[in-house]
């Protein structure tokens, strides 16, 4: 009976410090600070916000960008509680990418479902 006890209490202290461990994804936002029109084939930089409203430290696994066009300068690897990060992406349009595009951003780390995605925006003249 002893040993019953000690795994249903165990179990119970395993899955409630998981819980505790992931943020919610509403607590971590991402805004994006500049939106630059661009021309066809320069390089524009994309400034996001990176913001952690928790009180968990957020750990960045790894940042998944939409395609070859978008380059980030630094992934951070943490981001303390009630903290920010500026994170800065290159872009370099391609033929097919005149007028307004978005381009998705994948933060993956500590967040409830494993992921936060965001669109980055710009708009592409000739």
């Amino acid at each position: 009976m002893n040993k019953i006890k000690i795994i249903v209490f165990s179990f119970f202290l395993i899955t409630s410090c998981k819980n505790n461990l992931d943020i919610e994804p509403g607590l971590i936002t991402l805004t994006q600070t500049s939106i630059d029109s661009i021309r066809l084939n320069d390089t524009a930089t994309i400034v996001i916000d990176l913001k952690n409203d928790s009180n968990i430290e957020l750990k960045i696994q790894n940042i998944g960008l939409a395609c070859g066009c978008l380059l980030i300068e630094d992934v951070p690897k943490t981001i303390n509680p009630k903290s920010n990060q500026l994170i800065k992406i290159k872009y370099t349009p391609t033929q097919g990418s005149i007028g307004y595009i978005e381009k998705m951003i994948l933060i993956k780390g500590n967040i409830q479902g494993g992921y936060k995605s965001f669109n980055a925006k710009s708009i592409v003249n000739l």
